[in-house]
């Protein structure tokens, strides 16, 4: 295929839909029916799409996990059946959900509320005996650890030991399948959980995913403001393994403490607590911090602090709502969004720790109004001295601002006109376009200070395609530069737009030399319009292809040595420079909370002068810190374990995916297809299964170096957190390893590293040139019977909808 064909998948036919069974015994694709096949389909919403070995993906707008019945639930239906529970009409705060609400807001009537069915529980046990077997009250064996645990928390620091002894024998112990639900946001929470032993994740929706804010296991307590306020939970926690837990009823609670500890305190030193780094400072500096805490509130739209203004050393600590932090671009001078910031997250303190006289960077409001808790300097410097380097070196949220500097923000780019020369033949004549394009200016204002108000391209010869669509070369009428304009036909791809607008999304902001990089997008009436780099070779599928070789090698057949014939890829050497620019890609991607999930050979461009770039950013989303995506998207042979296993997955993903390419481009062959039944071998749904399988060991040839192989083992870690990458170190650990140990990455880094030059085959060429024929026929046709639609087209007004704002 072309040089851009990966845009769009290669064979023509990526669109193509196929059921497969488990014992199915040739190549196909997974599709997301009502059937589940084995453990490794994707969930049975999903819509799973590929063709042979190729892309298995489900709409990265359709991330989803599976939900269970919370415990909450569960103790309402055992001890009362299927009762309607009322919300209260409280109202709840933006928090991580460790059942820390906003108090005093609302009162239930004229059903029953979760505290009246708490308060039943001990009664209707009884008929229920059976069901309520397994939970067991706490006895005098547990009052030493209970007393232990539950001293350590606010809640109850003020409380008597009498009082916190008569509260630690009225809980109960029940246990928490992995997978289940403890507790669910919006649900009435009247009880709080203590871990004896266990591992729960806390998940709270953020701009419209499900992120995990932080994780709580043995010891540790969630739902505690519970114990005060019968509102709904104000986040998910579950199970991620079998645990026990601790059960305390609001009841108890009240009636053995009353009002002991005056509740507006209480709930300031709960927040203090829930920070997550701030969670391990000494019991009473969190105590002191709480004390010097001051409320503020900013309503929507309002200027916290503002880049360049004198720095007065206020820390503050987000209560509720989203603040959006931006940055002057100092080469257009527009304010780019750089970070969002929600409940927990604190702001402020960078400048003060580091002698800074003026601010970096300014704080809005977004939408709604942000509340705050605010320190002043002198509380900031003398009681949080001691944490200033934990502050700015592990806060995650500064490390994204930090990182994210480089980052082309959608605000910068300007508006501009521009024509698009000879673009299609319509009635067997060229027709010129021209519209308004999205354009980062800094691609086309290099060499004049003026401002760019129209831009012109001449559309030349096709790269490469697929059945969406296709990609010209095209050349800036200004200054004879080059391009590669990737067009869509809308009609392709709106009934499924979700990876349009990744790709679009995601290439728009990122700049680095080892990404494709966006420099304008546009559209007009029937097609999709993106500007990215021009590669001038074609990707490495193709490069490795054209490579393959087979070499008699000595091998051990039944005992004795022999040689075999045996199919060989690039060398090492070779193959050492496009994973290092993998390595490179990953790098700046995950910095930047960007996952990519769609690495393989026929996403990796090559120029002709042997330098390469990672493309194809449809399947690219960005995580939230500590968030985890669901979708089940990739190539079979590519995806990692949690991904086959539908727990939820990160960024070790990549690395995993690493590991397979590295294997591929060594040996030109997948390390989980090689099998002793050869018609098997390209089974997606037994690939997976070997990929799954910890058993299952990775065959390595005999030529590959030693080097290489460890390289490859620890890439391909069926435990994620002991994935190279993933480990501690990061893509550092993978630089220092071995198999790069003579490789210059300074060198590499600086832009200057010069790879092994292309040279494509005159066979190649030809049947380059008869695809791209067939390719440039079958686009032509598209755009006549488009053009043939009248205005009031049922599917170009439906399209038109649903491109608007692309």
């Amino acid at each position: 295929m072309g040089a851009l064909a990966c845009c769009f998948g290669r064979g023509g036919d990526a669109d193509a839909e196929a059921d497969v069974s488990a014992s199915s015994g040739s190549a196909g694709t997974v599709s997301g029916s009502s059937r589940r096949v084995g453990a490794f389909a994707p969930s049975s919403t999903s819509s799973v799409r590929g063709e042979g070995m190729g892309r298995l993906e489900t709409s990265p707008s359709s991330e989803s996990k599976p939900r269970r019945e919370s415990i909450d639930v569960a103790l309402r239906k055992i001890s009362h059946g299927p009762t309607r529970v009322d919300d209260r009409g409280s109202t709840r705060g933006d928090g991580d959900g460790i059942g820390d609400v906003v108090p005093g807001e609302g009162s239930g009537s004229g059903t029953k509320t979760a505290r009246d069915l708490m308060r039943e529980l001990a009664f209707y046990s009884k008929l229920n005996a059976k069901s309520l077997s397994k939970r067991r009250a706490a006895n005098e064996e547990d009052l030493d650890t209970l007393r232990r645990a539950l001293a350590q928390t606010f809640t109850f620091a003020e409380v008597e030991d009498a009082v916190l002894t008569r509260i630690a024998l009225q809980m109960f112990l029940i246990t928490v399948e992995e997978g289940t639900i403890l507790m669910e946001e919006n649900e009435p929470g009247d009880a709080l959980y203590l871990i004896e032993d266990g591992d729960f994740d806390v998940l709270k929706n953020r701009l419209g995913s499900d992120v995990c804010v932080v994780r709580r296991g043995n010891g540790q307590i969630v739902g505690e403001l519970a114990l005060l306020y019968s509102v709904p939970r104000t986040a998910t926690v579950r199970a991620s393994r079998r645990s026990t837990v601790w059960v305390c009823t609001q009841d108890v609670f009240k009636r053995e403490v009353k009002n002991s500890v005056e509740e507006t305190t209480l709930s300031k030193n709960i927040f203090m607590e829930q920070v997550p780094v701030l969670s391990t400072l000494p019991l009473e500096t969190r105590k002191h911090l709480a004390d010097a805490m001051e409320p503020v509130t900013f309503q929507p739209f309002t200027s916290i602090m503002s880049e360049g203004d004198a720095n007065d050393g206020k820390l503050y600590i987000i209560l509720s709502g989203r603040a959006v932090v931006s940055k002057r671009d100092p080469n257009t001078g527009d304010n780019r969004t750089v970070n969002h910031l929600f409940r927990h997250d604190f702001f402020g303190e960078m400048e003060t720790f580091r002698g800074l006289d003026t601010r970096e960077f300014t704080v809005s409001s977004a939408e709604k109004a942000v509340s705050c808790y605010c320190l002043n300097r002198e509380v900031v410097l003398a009681t949080l001295s001691s944490a200033s380097q934990k502050l700015l070196d592990e806060k995650s949220q500064e490390k994204i601002r930090d990182r994210m500097r480089q980052l082309k923000g959608e605000k910068s780019w300007k508006d501009v006109e521009i024509t698009l020369l000879g673009s299609a033949r319509i009635g067997g004549k060229q027709v010129n376009i021209t519209t308004t394009a999205r354009v980062n200016p800094r691609s086309f204002s290099e060499n004049t200070d003026r401002e760019i108000s129209k831009i012109e391209f001449i559309e030349k010869e096709i790269l490469g395609g697929g059945t969406g669509g296709c990609v010209h070369k095209v050349i800036s009428r200004r200054d004879g530069r080059l391009f590669a304009l990737k067009r869509v036909r809308k009609l392709a791809v709106f009934d499924a737009p979700a990876h349009i607008f990744c790709e679009k999304e995601v290439t728009s902001e990122i700049s680095h030399f080892s990404l494709m990089c966006q420099h304008a997008s546009f559209q007009d009436r029937a097609h999709l319009y993106m500007l990215f780099d021009l590669m001038d070779g074609c990707d490495l599928m193709d490069l490795l292809s054209s490579a393959v070789k087979v070499k008699m090698i000595p091998s051990d057949v039944n005992g004795q040595v022999t040689n075999v014939p045996t199919q060989m890829g690039m060398d090492e050497d070779a193959a050492r420079y496009y994973c290092a620019m993998i390595v490179l890609a990953f790098e700046y991607l995950h910095a930047n909370q960007i996952i990519y999930r769609d690495l393989k050979p026929e996403n990796v461009l090559v120029g002709l002068n042997g330098r390469s770039k990672l493309g194809d950013f449809g399947y690219s989303r960005k995580l939230g810190v500590g968030e985890r995506a669901w979708t089940f998207c990739g190539t079979p042979g590519y995806v990692a374990p949690e991904i086959c296993l539908s727990k939820g997955y990160g960024f070790a993903v990549d690395w995993w995916a690493l590991g397979v390419l590295t294997y591929v481009i060594i040996t030109s062959r997948q390390p989980f297809t090689i099998s002793k039944d050869p018609s098997q071998k390209d089974d997606p749904i037994k690939v997976m299964r070997r990929i799954v399988d910890m058993t299952y060991k990775v065959q390595y040839p005999t030529y590959a170096s030693d080097e290489a192989c460890d390289f490859i083992s620890q890439l391909l870690q069926r435990n994620d957190m002991n994935r190279l990458g993933n480990v501690q170190g990061g893509a550092r650990r993978i630089k220092e390893h071995p198999w790069f140990g003579k490789f210059d990455w300074e060198l590499l880094e600086s832009g200057d590293y010069e790879p092994r030059a292309v040279t494509l085959s005159s066979q190649f060429m030809q049947l380059q040139r008869e695809r791209l024929r067939a390719l440039e026929h079958d686009q032509l046709v598209a755009t006549e019977m488009d053009s043939t639609r009248g205005p009031h087209d049922a599917s170009m007004t439906r399209a038109a909808e649903v491109f608007k704002d692309f």
